[in-house]
């Protein structure tokens, strides 16, 4: 699709969401218009696709599994936990709107989208449908709490489980994994959706159910623990990987060529468990706090992994072109730090963190 087309699209649908928003905060606002808009989103995405053909039977594979799903789940409890659905979204069969399957066919091919533009694990489904549920998952977390205030539909105990988040994301693992095998393709609307859906969602539960500080107390902790995790891979990479768990840092910096893992991979639970952790009991006890904390952690993890294991050790090969000051700078502290082989005698510890002098140095090398 040409440019001007995509920006015809992105206006357009900045626009219906800009009135969305006034008519949620309207005492009379209309009944029905959110089933209306997720047929208008699906619309959009499905003739921003190049190939049509290809993105039928994407669509029909998740528009139909999509609605499946959620009959067994509304009528059974089996699937996602006890729930139902309001009117809000139109006329519905077997307990469920018809217009679901379209929703799950934006959220998914949104979702995926934005990982097909940032490039990773290309050459691999299955790492990326993985990476694509995630990031549906997120989306799903930020709008429950305005699809429960607006009867989209209810949970029992007015509490979302955290077994919905679970199969949410078992279920956008597999609808991404179908949709990048049968209809993998760039759709800028698509890339362009998540984050305005994103973004619309995340205002919607700051004005209309959480005060301007209540929404800060998921925030703030995602940056206090972003920030902190800093100083814990520094703290831990200086005292306790150079000091009683070198065995398992020892092949970093002796690597075997001969191997892709190192016994030092392991130190990804740092990250990984308290991360998963804060998430799940945080969504479990509706702890805003806690999540936020475990996104923060998360956050910090993935940027451990694009800086660390991308950028500087190139472990994959990503990020070829980045020749920014500060990239560099870090690239070159980490290269100070792996001259010594050993245990003692370390230097440059920190990831995000590096002396001064060695930005100082690759500004003037330009």
């Amino acid at each position: 699709m040409n440019p001007r087309t995509n920006r015809i699209y992105y206006s357009v649908l900045i626009v219906v969401h800009f009135i969305g928003l006034g008519l949620f905060l309207s005492p009379n606002r209309p009944e029905g218009l959110s089933g209306l808009n997720m047929l208008f989103c699906a619309v959009l995405v499905y003739c921003s696709a190049t190939d049509k053909a290809k993105e039928l039977v994407a669509l029909l594979g998740i528009v139909l599994g999509g609605f499946i799903i959620e009959c067994v789940g509304a009528n059974t409890g089996l699937l996602f936990g006890q729930y139902e659905y309001g009117d809000e979204l139109g006329f519905k069969l077997y307990n469920v709107p018809i217009v679901l399957g379209l929703n799950w066919y934006c959220v998914i091919v949104a979702s995926t989208q934005v990982i097909m533009r940032w490039g990773v694990f290309h050459h691999s489904i299955f790492i990326q449908a993985l990476l694509s549920a995630f990031l549906a998952v997120v989306l799903d977390y930020w709008i429950e709490p305005v699809a429960m205030q607006y009867d989209f539909w209810n949970w029992e105990g007015g509490i979302v489980p955290f077994y919905n988040y679970a199969c949410w994301y078992v279920f956008a693992a597999i609808f991404s994994a179908w949709y990048l095998s049968k209809a993998k393709q760039h759709n800028s609307t698509a890339y362009f959706l998540f984050w305005l859906w994103l973004a619309f969602f995340y205002i919607l539960n700051t004005l209309l159910i959480d005060s301007p500080m209540e929404a800060l107390t998921f925030i703030i902790p995602f940056f206090l623990a972003y920030g902190g995790m800093e100083f814990m891979a520094w703290f831990t990479h200086k005292y306790i990987m150079h000091g009683v768990l070198w065995f398992l840092h020892k092949d970093h910096h002796q690597p075997n060529p001969t191997t892709f893992f190192e016994k030092n991979d392991v130190f990804f639970l740092v990250y990984a468990i308290p991360s998963w952790l804060c998430i799940m009991l945080g969504m479990m006890y509706g702890h805003k706090w806690v999540v936020g904390i475990g996104f923060g952690i998360l956050a910090y993890g993935v940027t451990y992994f694009l800086v660390h294991d991308v950028l500087i050790h190139r472990r994959f090969k990503w990020f070829d072109k980045i020749q920014h000051p500060y990239f560099k700078a870090l690239r070159k502290a980490h290269k100070v730090h792996h001259k010594n082989r050993f245990k003692e005698e370390g230097t440059c510890f920190g990831l995000l963190i590096v002396p001064w002098k060695f930005y100082k140095e690759q500004q003037r090398k330009g």
